[in-house]
């Protein structure tokens, strides 16, 4: 006994039908939509993070500097506070500080075992994301 193969459907041979193509289509464009927008948002996250840390780079660099008592980075005196923009950071060498600002503060001292300790709190910020230490010497 012989089995006889099926006939070949005739459209099948000349390709897929439009439907067959628009849905194929659909599906892949509803994935890369998908991708970019996962793709979008670890950009956004990279570089949120990318800016807090250059902030606290700086914050760090400036509590550095209060610590070692570097008058240009201290606020004078009888003054409570210092602010520093984006061009007084640059001369002070740090890179990148477009739309940075800091705040260096005088906090009240602390007295320890007949020890002054002088306290400063400083603030850096970016547009809405703020870094802030408290340093002391």
């Amino acid at each position: 006994m012989k089995i006889k193969p099926l006939p070949l459907d005739s459209r099948r041979i000349q390709g897929l039908t439009l439907v067959e193509v628009l849905v194929a289509l659909a599906i892949l464009s509803v994935l890369m939509a998908a991708t970019a927008n996962v793709a979008v948002g670890s950009y956004q996250s990279d570089h949120q993070v990318q800016q807090r840390n250059q902030l606290t780079q700086i914050m760090m660099g400036l509590g550095r500097r209060v610590m070692a008592q570097d008058i240009l980075v201290l606020p004078a005196s009888g003054q409570t506070s210092l602010s520093l923009n984006a061009t007084q950071l640059q001369n002070l060498g740090f890179q990148n500080t477009t739309q940075v600002s800091a705040i260096i503060t005088v906090r009240n001292p602390l007295a320890v075992g007949g020890t002054q300790i002088n306290q400063f709190s400083v603030q850096v910020c970016r547009k809405t994301t703020c870094v802030q230490t408290n340093v002391g010497y």
